[in-house]
């Protein structure tokens, strides 16, 4: 998946460098207004490429037996300080860019129906993603220093706190926000028809 995730970051940067330089012929404010990203598009290809380089770096001569709940390195090419460090890294980086992707749809979608902020939804998505990345290196920090497995479990249980969050999250996008934009398109084409029948 590496490589996949790796061209999928460049592929996105090298798009909007070609938008910028293909609206080269309008003036340079306008030009960059129409091709710069969204804030949560440019981060989020930030922490997507992040990820993938400290993937790299974790999976490195990585070995874990399952027998003595240890962890071991192939070749010992790369301390277990560095390991846990990159794998730290990486989770964070991914939850990251989701969480900060889902901020971003969350406050856009309310700010586009004319809703106030929800400011609670808002809040709770944050601190939950502050928490489990906190929670995450933690984990990785104890499994460095004892160099037990099981530390993952619990990281991974902190992982399953912030998915319950982002369901919520999507439950609430799902049932709030879908049926106002249908029945605001259904009542907006049920207008446009009436205007063209005469009636």
């Amino acid at each position: 998946s590496l490589p996949v995730w790796l061209g999928a970051s460049a592929w996105a940067v090298r798009k909007v460098r070609a938008a910028r330089q293909a609206a080269g012929g309008a003036s340079q404010s306008e030009a960059i207004k129409e091709t710069v990203p969204m804030y949560a598009e440019y981060y989020s290809v930030h922490l997507l490429a992040l990820y993938v380089v400290a993937d790299a770096i974790r999976g490195i001569d990585g070995c874990f037996d399952s027998t003595s709940g240890s962890g071991y390195a192939v070749w010992g090419v790369v301390p277990l300080g560095v390991r846990c460090a990159a794998w730290a890294v990486r989770d964070i980086a991914l939850l990251g860019s989701i969480g900060l992707y889902l901020d971003f749809i969350l406050g856009w979608t309310h700010a586009a129906m004319g809703w106030a902020q929800p400011r609670g939804a808002l809040a709770l998505l944050r601190w939950t993603l502050t928490l489990v990345m906190s929670g995450i290196a933690g984990c990785f920090w104890a499994t460095c220093a004892t160099n037990r497995c099981s530390w993952q479990v619990a990281a991974v249980l902190f992982v399953v706190l912030l998915n319950v969050v982002w369901a919520r999250t999507n439950l609430r996008l799902l049932r709030l926000v879908l049926p106002e934009v249908e029945a605001r398109f259904s009542s907006a084409a049920e207008g446009g028809l009436g205007a063209r029948s005469g009636l």
